[in-house]
């Protein structure tokens, strides 16, 4: 069924192209020949550039299925590929990053989420740690580092990385908000 959906998001995609090249060429008096050349370089670069952080997003998509070893594995994978080819770390900078444009800090945020839904909170805090320690601004670290703090009734240290996460552009919620959610999604 998801592959089904795939291949029409792939020829809406290719009918909005083709839509926005007839009207340039129309329009603007483009030569046709060079939007093609250009829908080419995008599609194909971002593939390009996708394929070396390809551990990094089935690890991704593995957590979005709630597929935590799974997610696990791809994640160690790319991190020991990120550490024998370092160049690989600049390639982030042509994808995404909204929280923070280190990529082995999104994989070590990543860790420590699958280790807090699976539960050795002790594991979830090294990888958290590493990932502030990559990236001291990374505001999903510091929250997600508060909640494994408040889930071991660490509140203090729970408090200071929720308000760094706050400082740092995480949603505006009060701390108490905060308690209450971390109880009410994990139950512990």
């Amino acid at each position: 069924m998801k592959n089904q959906y795939k291949k029409y998001i792939f020829l809406f995609i290719i009918f909005d192209i083709v839509l926005i090249s007839a009207v340039l060429v129309y329009f603007l008096d483009v030569p046709a020949y060079y939007l093609l050349i250009s829908a080419l370089l995008i599609f194909g670069l971002g593939r390009l550039v996708g394929y070396p952080l390809r551990d990094f997003y089935k690890g991704f998509s593995a957590m979005r299925n709630q597929k935590w070893g799974k997610a696990q594995n791809h994640f160690y994978r790319f991190l020991r590929e990120l550490e024998e080819q370092p160049w690989r770390r600049n390639l982030m900078y042509y994808n995404f990053g909204n929280f923070t444009s280190e990529v082995d800090a999104m994989a070590h945020n990543n860790l420590g989420l699958t280790y807090l839904e699976t539960n050795p909170l002790e594991k979830a805090e090294v990888h958290l740690k590493k990932a502030i320690g990559i990236d001291d601004q990374y505001s999903k670290a510091h929250y997600n580092l508060a909640v494994v703090y408040q889930l071991q009734k660490r509140l203090e240290e729970s408090k200071v990385h929720f308000e760094k996460a706050v400082e740092l552009g995480m949603d505006n919620v009060n701390y108490d908000q905060f308690v209450s959610n971390v109880q009410q999604v994990y139950g512990r």
